[in-house]
């Protein structure tokens, strides 16, 4: 986290946005919302787990993308 952080200042210094990559599931997808969420320069956030069945057998809250194509963050 510190690292994107870190890439979130220098994209904001240079005035572009960020997009991070995130292939890893459900726990890094939370943590990349919240980082998101504290960030100025943040575009959008690419995950694809909302749609395995066995990620809601690992995870309490699985991230779901509501039709206007955001997610909010946790309510934990």
């Amino acid at each position: 986290i510190t690292e994107m952080l870190k890439i979130a200042a220098l994209a904001e210094t240079y005035g572009v946005g960020f997009a991070p990559h995130n292939p890893n599931g459900p726990v890094q997808s939370i943590a990349s919302m919240h980082l998101a969420a504290t960030t100025q320069p943040f575009a959008m956030l690419e995950h694809r787990h909302e749609h395995h069945d066995w990620m809601k057998k690992l995870a309490t809250y699985v991230p779901s993308v509501e039709a206007d194509g955001c997610v909010g963050l946790p309510p934990g």
